[in-house]
């Protein structure tokens, strides 16, 4: 998710973007949902589709996203372990 697709500043969409990544990281997957459906209530005509998107890919994989039980169970978290 990159936060250029937010509609608000660099700066705001960066510590926007942490929080969600962290809260994921913490299996807060349903705030995460909520501050998105929140986002596309007041995205611009430019950036809706790419919110609308992104909500739908979190909707769609959300019983996969346990990440903090991934964590706590030692899996391995993201890409780069996939690439190693």
């Amino acid at each position: 998710m990159a936060s250029t697709e937010l509609p608000i500043s660099n700066s705001v969409g960066q510590r926007w973007y942490k929080q969600q990544r962290k809260l994921l990281k913490q299996g807060q997957i349903d705030i995460v949902l909520r501050n998105l459906q929140a986002l596309l209530c007041q995205a611009k005509a430019t950036t809706i589709d790419a919110i609308r998107t992104i909500c739908d890919f979190f909707v769609s994989h959300q019983k996969h996203m346990h990440y903090k039980q991934l964590a706590e169970d030692r899996f391995f978290i993201g890409s780069g372990a996939m690439k190693a």
